[in-house]
């Protein structure tokens, strides 16, 4: 089983059929299997319903829904959390305080995994970034990393 944060630079391309990563997100989606879990942090949830109001297409709000039944949301945040988060801010420059505040979420529920499009992800330790599929085995994520 593995865990996997899912942050809202995802999603957002994902639903929106003009994002420019729109074609790798639905690539990724597709190889997304029962033994992985994903976990999306209740902030990010709130970024994308705030783009809600935007979406016109019926298939794409019903698409939503079922990401929204499907992932495990973070809802409990600590005062701990929130002043770890704070600490990594500090000393982080690439990373906005609600990045911050993933990375601690992840590592306080044990997770290395983050699907996303947001590369300030690259430069915190233990954490992996999932960015696309496989170049080898293209019906999994890029959970290795080739150096070209």
């Amino acid at each position: 089983m593995f865990k996997l944060m899912v942050d809202s630079s995802f999603i957002q391309a994902l639903i929106f059929k003009n994002h420019p990563k729109h074609e790798v997100a639905s690539r990724m989606a597709g190889t997304i299997d029962d033994e992985e879990y994903l976990y999306l942090p209740v902030y990010d949830l709130n970024h994308i319903f705030n783009d809600m109001d935007n979406i016109r297409d019926e298939k794409t709000r019903k698409f939503f829904k079922s990401i929204c039944a499907s992932t495990r949301h973070i809802k409990i945040i600590t005062r701990k959390n929130q002043k770890d988060a704070y600490k990594l801010y500090e000393t982080n420059a690439s990373l906005t305080y609600e990045q911050c505040l993933t990375v601690i979420l992840m590592k306080t529920n044990d997770m290395r995994y983050i699907i996303s499009f947001n590369e300030n992800y690259d430069h915190v330790e233990n954490i992996t970034r999932l960015f696309d599929v496989d170049k080898y085995h293209p019906h999994k994520l890029n959970y290795s990393r080739y150096i070209e």
